[in-house]
C-alpha cells in the first residue's frame, strides 16, 4: 500500500522592482550661473518641489518620484513597486516509497513558490515600466516648464540691466509656442 506525504511551504516576502529615467539639464548662463541657479531654486519651489538636502529637490506625483540635483544638474524620475507575497503551498505526493514521495512533494511545493515569486517580480517590473513609459513625456514637460520660467525671468533681468524696458509681451504664438518680446531703450 502506498503512503501519502504532504509538504507545506510558506513564504512571506516583499518583491521590489524599480527603475528611473535620468536627464542632464543644461542651464545656459543668460545671467550669472549663481543667479540662474537661484532662479531655478525659486521656480522649483513655486512648482511644488521640496528641498530635501542641500541643493536636492524632490516632487512626488503618484508612483513617480522626481529628483533634481542642482549641483549635478540632473533630474531623475523614479518608480518603485513592491508586492507582498504571503502564500502557503501544500502539495501531496502519493508514491510507493516514502523518500521519493517526500522529495516529489518538496520539489513540487518549491517550484510553485518560485513560480509565484517570479510572477510577482514580473508584475512589479511591468508596473514600473508602464508607469515610466506613460509619464516620461509629462515629467519632461514639467521640468521644461520650470526651465522656461527660469529663462524668462533671466531674460527680463538682463533686459532691465541693459536699459529702460519700453515694452514687454509674454504669451504664446499661433503655433502654441512660448514667446517673450522685450523692447529696451539703450
Amino acid at each position: 500500500m502506498s503512503q501519502k506525504y504532504t509538504c507545506k511551504v510558506a513564504v512571506k516576502e516583499s518583491v521590489k522592482s524599480d527603475d528611473e529615467i535620468r536627464q542632464k539639464i543644461d542651464l545656459a548662463p543668460i545671467i550669472s550661473a549663481d543667479d540662474m541657479k537661484a532662479l531655478l531654486r525659486k521656480e522649483l519651489e513655486a512648482d511644488g518641489w521640496a528641498k530635501i538636502d542641500g541643493d536636492v529637490y524632490v516632487k512626488i506625483d503618484g508612483d513617480v518620484k522626481s529628483t533634481l540635483e542642482i549641483g549635478t544638474m540632473e533630474v531623475a524620475h523614479t518608480v518603485e513597486k513592491t508586492i507582498e507575497v504571503d502564500e502557503e503551498v501544500r502539495v501531496t505526493a502519493d508514491h510507493w516509497e516514502l523518500e521519493d514521495s517526500k522529495k516529489a512533494a518538496q520539489d513540487g511545493a518549491k517550484k510553485r513558490i518560485e513560480a509565484r515569486l517570479k510572477h510577482a517580480k514580473d508584475e512589479a517590473a511591468a508596473h514600473v515600466l508602464k508607469v515610466l513609459t506613460d509619464v516620461e513625456a509629462k515629467k519632461t514637460g514639467e521640468v521644461q516648464s520650470v526651465l522656461r520660467k527660469v529663462y524668462a525671468e533671466a531674460l527680463k533681468q538682463k533686459a532691465r540691466k541693459m536699459g529702460d524696458v519700453l515694452e514687454q509681451t509674454e504669451g504664446t504664438n499661433d503655433k502654441g509656442e512660448y514667446e517673450l518680446i522685450i523692447k529696451v531703450a539703450l
